[in-house]
């Protein structure tokens, strides 16, 4: 079940199941019963949370997902944590907000005492396996602030620590890092800042994210300069502002999502339909 959520990104039916099974949980008394099982099912309930994270608008909820169960994240095959997270600081209603989550996250994975690593394996001691132990390793290599691309190449072929990993937990090092660099970067910098922007350079389409220039193709671009969506309304009873989609609209967010469909999770051409249904449906 869990497997099928990640391999097709079905994050409602996650959520959905989240909520059930976490429903169980707390009325089986299992804690008491069997705290063996109970870890089970709560390492369970973490990667489908995880999943389902775009339904968590609590930031208390995801900051404890990532302090309790970061490990968890790198049992889903088909995952990419950023691009979701993303998602939810898009959502915050401003730059500030996020920069406030980021740093509150950022704080969580450098005292996050998780083991991603199995130091067991190896003939070193010192290896760090937690999360907050590779960070420190990470900054006392390559310093606290923002960290080329090159710099981090020359750590990964150099590092001591680093040098002696098999493939696979290179790997889970390696996305820890990617989150870790994403995180620091303040939305309020173009590196940044989660908006993509798309524009027309030199005839080109192009596509301007997190401080990198991306080209899209004509189709993609077409359909998202087609999109227009209706001014935002004010209730004059609760003044809360709200978009209304017009008939024609929801057709074009059908279409939309029809289209998102034909590119695989996470290449640019699905991430710029993506942020097209999401600016319609706001």
């Amino acid at each position: 079940m869990i497997n099928d959520f990640d391999k097709f990104g079905d994050s409602k039916g996650a959520y959905l199941y989240f909520k059930e099974l976490e429903q169980y949980i707390n009325k089986s008394n299992l804690k008491e019963v069997d705290e063996s099982t109970y870890e089970k099912y709560k390492h369970c309930l973490a990667k489908i949370q995880f999943i389902a994270i775009n339904y968590f608008d609590n930031w208390s909820e995801v900051v404890g997902l990532i302090k309790n169960y970061f490990d968890a994240l790198y049992d889903l095959k088909y995952y990419n944590f950023w691009d979701k997270l993303k998602i939810n600081l898009i959502s915050l209603p401003g730059w500030q907000d996020r920069d406030k989550a980021k740093e509150e996250l950022k704080k969580t994975l450098l005292e996050c005492n998780r083991a991603i690593i199995n130091k067991n394996k190896y003939q070193n001691i010192n290896l760090p396996s937690t999360v907050s132990g590779w960070l420190k390793d990470y900054n006392a290599n390559l310093g606290l602030g923002a960290v080329d691309k090159l710099a981090r190449a020359q750590y990964f072929v150099n590092g001591e620590n680093i040098k002696i990993l098999n493939n696979e937990d290179r790997e889970k090092i390696k996305i820890l890092f990617e989150i870790y660099e994403k995180i620091k970067a303040p939305s309020s910098t173009s590196a940044g800042n989660e908006d993509d922007v798309v524009m027309i350079v030199n005839r080109q389409p192009i596509v301007f994210t997190e401080g990198n220039v991306e080209g899209i193709s004509q189709d993609v671009f077409n359909i998202i300069k087609s999109i227009k969506t209706d001014e935002i309304v004010e209730d004059n009873q609760n003044k809360d502002y709200y978009n209304k989609l017009s008939p024609e609209q929801e057709k074009k967010l059908k279409e939309l999502e029809e289209i998102a469909e034909q590119f695989a999770s996470g290449t640019l051409e699905r991430r710029a339909v993506e942020e097209e249904i999401r600016k319609l449906g706001n």
